[in-house]
């Protein structure tokens, strides 16, 4: 009886940490992509070198989409 009384409190603590991480790490990715979105608007900035990095193509690939999420999420008078 006691184990299970400890097990259901180690998961109902997982749970709270998982609750905590997940909005963490959107705001982290989040942060990344407005750098990133800060970056492409900055004319002195190259990016586009990440671009013609093979080994860079996936990362490239994944901030693009990420940068087509936020411009989904503006008014149309924004965009």
């Amino acid at each position: 009886m006691r184990i299970s009384v400890i097990s259901t409190k180690v998961i109902q603590i997982g749970h709270q940490l998982e609750s905590k991480s997940n909005p963490r790490q959107q705001l982290v990715d989040a942060r990344t992509t407005a750098k990133y979105l800060e970056r492409f608007l900055d004319t002195n900035d190259d990016v586009s070198l990440m671009f013609q990095d093979a080994s860079k193509l996936e990362q490239a690939a994944h901030i693009i989409h990420q940068l087509y999420n936020v411009l989904q999420e503006l008014p149309d008078e924004a965009k």
